[in-house]
């Protein structure tokens, strides 16, 4: 579960920076615009990656948990 549930909070910061990225890149200067853009996109793109093997370990853990059966105490 801890893996999963950290799985989960570093996607949920991946969005938070994709949005602050976006925000910060479109109210920027026109003169820093672009740069901001380019920027924003390459962290963008990099946590993207990160995501994809973020996604498949809280899969393969989920799955684990599946699997596991508790019996109930009397």
């Amino acid at each position: 579960m801890k893996q999963i549930q950290s799985a989960l909070e570093s996607l949920n910061d991946f969005i938070t920076h994709r949005e602050l990225a976006t925000e910060t890149a479109l109210a920027a200067p026109p003169a820093n615009r672009r740069a901001l853009a380019f920027a924003s996109g390459f962290i963008v793109g990099k946590e993207c990656e990160a995501a994809h093997d973020l996604m498949r370990e809280a899969e393969k853990e989920l799955h684990r948990l599946h699997r596991l059966h508790a019996e109930p105490s009397n």
